[in-house]
């Protein structure tokens, strides 16, 4: 039997399309990379930040998982307490799931011995979140809420340079199709 051009053709395309799909964010989801961080100094807590950036070409992505995720905040007169239970409920999330790293810093700072240490969480996330449940809870000064999220870890760093070969070519097959589109 004898293939035309045409017909391998076809079968090339067939044969990629089910390995490479054409995109992450099938929808209006967008995609962003959250990291958490705390600051000790001397063992003592100094801070923390939750950073929640876009990451449309973000290719340290393991696979996605939905899960479900809860956070509650106290109902002060100074802070947003819907933003509050979602953060705390994000935080929750990397700290549980989430890529983690160190880094620290010893030596003399002043004229004093010194320890400064940063733990990360990281990891990425579909927007926007599927709320299930919010609301004040009764007897309490406490908002909660209850939402799902797609979820990833960032993969540790040996696997990057294979997930970047994977989305170059990911990206290559998808340009190559826009042309016949």
């Amino acid at each position: 039997m004898r293939m035309t051009f045409s017909t391998i053709y076809l079968i090339i395309i067939t044969t990629a399309l089910a390995t490479f799909p054409l995109s992450l964010n099938a929808s209006d989801e967008k995609l962003f990379h959250i990291r958490y961080d705390i600051d000790t100094e001397n063992g003592q807590f100094t801070g923390s930040r939750l950073t929640m950036t876009p990451a449309d070409n973000e290719y340290r992505a393991e696979d996605f998982r939905l899960l479900k995720i809860t956070g509650q905040s106290d109902i002060l007169p100074e802070t947003d307490s819907i933003s509050s239970a979602k953060n705390n409920a994000l935080k929750d999330l990397l700290i549980s799931h989430g890529l983690k790293s160190i880094s620290s810093k010893h030596g003399l700072f002043n004229m004093i011995a010194s320890d400064k240490s940063m733990m990360s969480y990281e990891g990425l996330v579909k927007h926007p979140f599927h709320i299930i449940h919010e609301g004040y809870l009764e007897g309490q000064d406490k908002y909660r809420i209850e939402m799902e999220v797609w979820f990833s870890p960032v993969s540790f760093p040996d696997k990057w340079s294979y997930l970047y070969i994977k989305k170059k070519m990911k990206d290559a097959f998808s340009d190559m199709i826009s042309v016949f589109r």
